[in-house]
């Protein structure tokens, strides 16, 4: 058996989790790494130095369908990027 492949989108610095996860609710579902959910989160830190500690934090979401995958960044609208 072979292990399903994730899609990996970068929604920005952590502050946009809120909105993305509401964003993917809304439209996938319950989140999580379960079986059967369509999509998850993590928190990851960046390796370079930020000039501010609440940029050193990146919401990077998986998906398992690729078509989710692009629903999401073409709909999802990262909002306060620096």
């Amino acid at each position: 058996m072979t292990k399903a492949k994730t899609i990996k989108i970068n929604a920005g610095n952590w502050h946009n989790v809120f909105d993305a996860e509401e964003f993917c609710k809304e439209h996938f579902g319950p989140g999580g790494v379960q079986s059967g959910r369509r999509w998850f989160y993590r928190l990851n830190d960046v390796i370079d130095e930020p000039k501010y500690y609440h940029e050193r934090c990146r919401a990077d979401f998986y998906f398992r369908d690729p078509a989710d995958a692009v629903w999401f960044s073409l709909k999802f609208e990262v909002k306060n990027e620096r």
